[in-house]
């Protein structure tokens, strides 16, 4: 994949100093090549032909199929010695080729030994092998008759073997060890040893091996690839170890069966790459392993380390030692050949996503119910004063609660014994309290809300504090004195002012005057009054439900005895990135209606803890995540330091790898990193002392579980990484504001900008040395809604809306932009645009008034998280940085990717349907990555389904767009498109709107397109 990461210019890439090699990866390969069957000239040639681009890719360890050298169905042509003196001719051609090639390799042959024939794998390196596996399991079933030709290993006498002169060690008991990679050691598994229910490799593992290889010839039968695959990855989860295996390929005898060339190579239980089967050519598949990740596992397994003690002294391995040339190139040119998901917590497969979020969900509930079983909230009945629970409108409250009310409704308890209070602050924004209220109405909870300002004012005053230099005392007395006018001069009887809101009211005009005059509101003991009064109220009142996910208590992202603290923490154990999908999964799945809208609008709200003062139009100002660092970082970070085990040096190069929502640079990268390490060390102390709660995943900071850490344990060792890697001008964060409550105490001294490949030319010569900048375009490929739902065989379908997709995947790949964003459309189930909400109605044809809007009517289509959702399979996304999904909204259609339907609506309508004319986030998302590219102009091309109607939308949205005083300068390929209608009539329109109308020849090199 290519890293989306790279940044020359924004401080040393962590892989320039600290290369892939030497963060403990080993790149693997495997290949099956061309084969004649008994043909060993021509399938020597194609093996060395192999090793040749194995060097050229740098790669370490190179895996072929069994028997490779003279094909596996030779059959009784095994028992004719011309055949075995042919495959010893090509094994010396494979020997001496060897010497050209940096890394290993493993080849199958027939080798005889004691007057038996064995089918083996054969070790080389540097013209000379290493070593010979026989094969364990002879399988002669069904249809395999190994044994009619082959002698299992166990019936060797021998322990070496000679072979092209030399005596070599002999057996099934061998390790090929090095020392050039900390922890590597290869063992051998032949095809069925991987069937056995004791496979060779299982033992292997016990004394040492860390990577596996498995030559194989395994037919093709129909759901075989299936199971084969979960031995591969469940073998490399058993074993903690790394798994290549390769089969022969489709150039094998068809006598009886077929072979398909499936190769696999998976680290600890994950498919990091899979070839295609049924290839005409060679198929080459390559993974860099992560080792030292291995090896971090297993001394933290102590069941790995207990049959370690039972079985590896009972089967002794012998190890066979080799070198590998590790430093003939740079780290730049080697690279990593490893995909690193940027979120590692959240499955990218919708289905999955969708059953880890029932799966956690279920989890949560299931802990929560046990808890108030035990407490007597079943049995106490009517006498129980039930659950308290703060709810902020934010994400982690609303998860929590959701919780709570499933548990409720499990234990057939009524929802009204859960009080949910709103809290209102200095930070509160409307459309947060509005969602609290709303969540809590249409959830059938008691609600209840209680202003804690006055009573934060108070306490601050009788203790003397002045937040932001406001003096209390003073602000009380003018207070008093207004308030003792105002009864004088008001009749008896009449209605007056309380003088507490008074206080209020003048307290927060005064923080808006400071605003106003540049003035930046920081205060942390305002904050942490504000966050231990919150859980005073709730803990006064009852069992207090904690709402705490695992990514703010990672960093200490609470104030200590204040929203850290509960009675039961349901999302302890849940990081931030997967809090919002389990929201909008909730919204999709577990909640119908407006509970369901709100709970979309809650996923779409910024993070904020609102604890410090709104802007004068009452909108948040302390945004988390420009405080602490992007949460998708932060649980980066949080997973492989804790899951892997990993160096911060290797965390920071892996980043630099990742797909991320957002582009970081590396010096952004390191920032928030060494930031993330330092509040983490700092805040052990708050998560020593944490109330029970579910573990969901393999990671958790409970201090009863998973993480036991002293609180003053110094991060040096961890920051040491960051000395000299870089050219930034950040302070170092310190102990003192690092582990803070939820204060704003972010680095100094660094830009957040993002530095791209450049997009200024520059015109030089001999006369004339001053270059010619040209105007910087930060330049977008807008694919729009190119799902199988609108493609032949969707529920929605574009007449030939499919034969898009290469000329999609060529712009893409060929056309030079900076950023390729997909649109989705992703409507809930019984969407307000489908025909079947209204009886009688047609689609196509018929229009209703949505919600004050006029809706076309379609069929059922791209409902979230079904197929027809999914984007067209030949779809190439690897280039995609951001996807916006579209029409979530049960009340109003999203033709485009850029607004609702709505956008356009009159005011008056707005007021009444507050969701109408909202934004998908697109433009605003566009306008900051060219704003960190450092661009002078934005220019968007669009493409996609259908062209007459979403694709148009769309660019007819984004020629209204500004940029630094210009518009998006936006262009619709009309062949990157299909149409539903008239298509020349959008594209007149179109034009009549400021969008050019192009075709792919005017972007593409002009020896692609056509």
């Amino acid at each position: 994949m290519t890293a989306n990461n790279q940044s020359k210019g924004a401080g040393k890439s962590a892989l320039a100093k600290f290369s892939n090699r030497a963060l403990g990866f080993v790149r693997v390969a495997t290949v099956s090549p061309r084969l004649k069957v008994a043909d060993c000239q021509f399938n020597v040639g194609e093996i060395i032909s192999a090793m040749q681009r194995a060097q050229a890719d740098n790669v370490e360890v190179l895996v072929t199929p069994e028997l490779s050298i003279t094909g596996y169905t030779c059959a009784d042509l095994f028992h004719q010695t011309t055949l075995i003196e042919g495959a010893k001719v090509g094994l010396k051609a494979i020997v001496d080729a060897s010497e050209q090639f940096d890394g290993i390799v493993f080849v199958g042959a027939p080798l005889v030994l004691d007057d038996k024939l064995y089918n083996c794998a054969i070790a080389i390196k540097g013209g000379i092998v290493l070593g010979v596996v026989p094969k364990s399991y002879l399988p002669s079933y069904k249809e395999f008759y190994e044994q009619r030709w082959f002698a299992c290993a166990e019936v060797a006498h021998s322990k070496e073997i000679e072979v092209l002169g030399r005596t070599v060690q002999f057996g099934n008991d061998l390790l090929f060890h090095t020392d050039s990679v900390e922890g590597l050691s290869i063992a051998v598994d032949v095809c069925e040893d991987l069937w056995a229910v004791i496979p060779p490799s299982s033992l292997a593992a016990l004394s040492g091996a860390t990577l596996i290889v498995n030559l194989s010839a395994s037919n093709e039968l129909v759901g075989k690839s299936e199971y084969r695959r979960d031995l591969v990855v469940g073998q490399s989860g058993r074993l903690i170890a790394g798994y290549a295996y390769v089969s022969s390929g489709v150039d094998e005898s068809t006598t009886d069966v077929v072979f398909g060339g499936h190769a696999m190579i998976a680290l600890d239980g994950t498919l990091l790459q899979e070839s295609p089967r049924f290839s005409r050519e060679a198929v080459f598949t390559v993974a860099d392993l992560d080792i030292e990740r291995l090896r971090v596992a297993r001394i933290g397994n102590t069941s790995f380390s207990e049959a370690q003690r039972k079985f590896a002294r009972a089967f002794p391995y012998r190890k066979r030692m080799f070198r590998l040339s590790r430093t003939a190139k740079s780290a730049d040119q080697i690279g990593l050949r490893a995909y690193v998901d940027g979120q590692p917590f959240v499955p990218k497969d919708g289905s999955k996503l969708k059953a880890r979020c029932e799966d956690i969900f279920n989890i949560q509930v299931a802990g929560l119910a046990k808890r108030l079983e035990k407490i007597g909230g079943v049995s106490a009945g009517a006498n129980w004063p039930g659950v308290t629970i703060g709810v902020s409108g934010g994400l982690d409250s609303t998860l929590a609660l959701l919780v709570t009310v499933k548990a409720f409704d499990l234990l057939g308890i009524d929802r009204r014994k859960i009080k949910g209070y709103t809290l209102p602050g200095f930070g509160t924004t409307s459309r947060t309290k509005g969602n609290a209220h709303s969540l809590m109405r249409e959830l059938g909870i008691t609600a209840q809300e209680v202003d804690i300002r006055e009573m934060c004012l108070a306490q601050m005053r009788t203790e003397g504090h002045k937040p932001f230099g406001i003096d209390l005392s003073a602000l009380n007395e003018e207070v008093q004195a207004e308030y003792l006018a105002m009864v004088r001069a008001t009749a008896v009887g009449a209605p007056i002012a309380d003088p507490n809101e008074m206080a209020v009211k003048k307290f927060t005009e005064k923080l808006i005057a400071l605003q106003a005059n540049g003035a930046e509101l920081k205060d942390l003991h305002f904050e942490n009054v504000q966050a231990r009064a919150r859980t005073k109220i709730l803990m006064d009142n009852g069992f207090t439900i904690g709402t705490g996910d695992l990514s703010e208590l990672a960093i200490g992202w609470c104030t200590y005895n204040g929203d850290h603290m509960s009675m039961y923490g349901v999302n302890s154990s849940i990081p931030k990135t997967l809090v919002k999908l389990l929201v909008r999964w909730a919204a999709g799945n577990q909640f119908k209606g407006e509970t369901s809208a709100t709970l979309l609008d809650i996923f779409n709200t910024e993070i904020s803890p609102e604890l410090l003062p709104t802007d004068k139009d009452g909108k948040i100002v302390q945004k988390t995540e420009s405080v602490v660092g992007p949460y998708e970082l932060t649980d980066f970070f949080l997973y492989h330091m804790l899951r892997n085990g990993a160096r911060p040096e290797k965390i920071l190069a892996m980043a630099e790898h990742a797909t991320f929502e957002t582009k970081y640079s590396t010096a952004q990268l390191h920032k928030w990193l060494r930031l993330f390490l330092t509040r983490f060390f700092n805040a052990q102390f708050k998560r020593s002392c944490l109330p029970d709660g579910p573990k969901v995943g393999s990671i958790s900071l409970s201090p009863r579980g998973d993480w036991r850490m002293p609180s003053d344990a110094e991060a040096t060792l961890w920051l040491e990484w960051a000395k000299g890697l870089g050219d930034s001008t950040e302070t170092e964060p310190t102990a003192a504001n690092a582990g803070s409550d939820k204060a704003t105490n972010n680095l100094s001294g660094q830009s957040d900008c993002v530095t791209r490949t450049p997009m200024t030319k520059e015109i030089t010569s001999a006369a004339t040395p001053i270059a010619l900048a040209v105007a910087k375009v930060f330049r977008v490929l807008l694919r729009v809604d190119i799902q199988k739902g609108f493609c032949p065989g969707g529920n929605l379908p574009v007449p030939d809306g499919d034969s898009i997709v290469p000329v999609a995947n060529r712009l893409s790949r060929e056309g030079g932009y900076d950023e390729v964003i997909d649109s989705q459309d992703f409507h809930p189930k019984g969407h307000g645009s489908f025909a079947s909400q209204y009886p009688g109605k047609k689609p196509f044809v018929d229009t209703v008034m949505l919600n004050g809007v006029e809706q076309r009517l379609w069929t059922d289509h791209c409902e979230d998280d079904t197929p027809d959702s999914d984007f067209h399979p030949d779809l190439d996304r690897s280039m995609v940085k951001k996807t916006v999904q579209k029409g979530r909204h049960p009340g109003v259609d999203s033709y485009s990717a850029f607004y609702d339907n709505g956008k356009d609506a009159a005011a008056e309508l707005k007021a009444k349907y507050p969701f109408l004319g909202q934004s998908t986030g697109l433009a605003e998302y566009i306008i900051a990555q060219a704003t960190a590219a450092g661009a002078d102009e934005v220019a968007v091309d669009v493409i996609g389904l259908a062209f007459d109607i979403c694709a148009a939308f769309t660019a007819k949205h984004s020629a209204k767009e500004q940029y630094k005083g210009k518009g998006f300068a936006t262009r619709i390929i009309r062949d990157g498109c299909r149409p539903i209608g008239d298509a020349d009539a959008a594209a007149a329109d179109l034009v009549a709107n400021g969008v050019a109308v192009i075709d792919s020849s005017a972007v593409l090199p002009a020896a692609v397109s056509k």
